[in-house]
Formats: structure tokens, C-alpha cells, sequence
């Protein structure tokens, strides 16, 4: 943008809402607000709009690469709670005998189906022992 040129008249000239959108974007927050509170209610409402979903993607994104680092983390022994072990044992569950995927399977389920936090102290009791065998530090 030209120095001398109004912030609006460049920002109509931009060939669509993305590279509008794109645009404002790259201005420091300041500027952003003065040449929206320029622009219609119409025109904010939209903008605001397309920042929460952009906010909305980032923070899926990083909620996706956080719970990728914990099952890494779970999958390499690490985990501490008890729903990560669950998960780590699914990795596993062709090495599991008959009744140990059946235990992993109706342990996970009745956490799912049933209402209260956690598990009980038997369904804890024989997940984490199910994922020291299968997990443990070999070397």
C-alpha cells in the first residue's frame, strides 16, 4: 500500500474477502481496529468472524500436536495417567492375550458409559499392570 493512499480505498481494492482478511491480518492490532472501526457493523461482524475461526483452527491445531505428544510419550512408557495407558495398550492389542484385550476393552467402555471421573481402584490396578508388561523400559 502506498503510503499516501486511505487504508480503506486499498483495502476495497483487494481483489477478494480472503486477501481482505489476509490483509488486515497483517497489521498490528492498533491499525487493525482503526480501519475497522471504519468500515460497516456488517463488515466487523464478518471480520470478527473470521478471526475466531482462524483462533478456533489454532487452537485445534495445537490441541491435535499436544495429544500426538502424549501418545508418543505413552506409546514410549511414559504415561501417568490412566486413559493414556488405555490408548497405548489399543497400540498393542495384537500382543495382548484374549482376556487382556477383553479386560482393556470393558474397562475402557464402562469409563466411557458410566458418568463418574476416573476409574476404580481395580480397573487402574490392572491397566497400569497391563502397561508395565507391555511398556517397560527394555535395555
Amino acid at each position: 500500500m502506498p503510503p499516501t493512499e486511505d487504508p480503506i480505498d486499498h483495502l476495497k481494492s483487494l481483489p477478494d474477502r480472503a486477501a481482505r482478511y489476509e490483509w488486515l491480518d497483517s497489521l498490528d492490532r492498533t491499525e487493525r481496529n482503526g480501519i475497522l472501526n471504519r468500515l460497516t457493523e456488517d463488515d466487523r461482524r464478518r471480520y470478527r468472524q473470521h478471526a475466531d475461526a482462524r483462533l478456533a483452527r489454532e487452537k485445534r491445531s495445537l490441541k491435535s500436536a499436544d495429544r500426538e505428544a502424549r501418545r508418543q510419550d505413552a506409546i514410549a512408557g511414559r504415561a501417568t495417567d490412566i486413559p493414556e495407558m488405555i490408548e497405548a495398550l489399543y497400540t498393542v492389542m495384537p500382543r495382548l492375550t484374549e482376556s487382556q484385550r477383553a479386560w482393556v476393552e470393558r474397562i475402557d467402555q464402562s469409563a466411557d458409559a458410566s458418568k463418574r471421573d476416573g476409574f476404580t481402584s481395580r480397573q487402574a490396578e490392572v491397566i497400569r499392570d497391563l502397561y508395565r508388561k507391555q511398556f517397560r523400559k527394555r535395555g
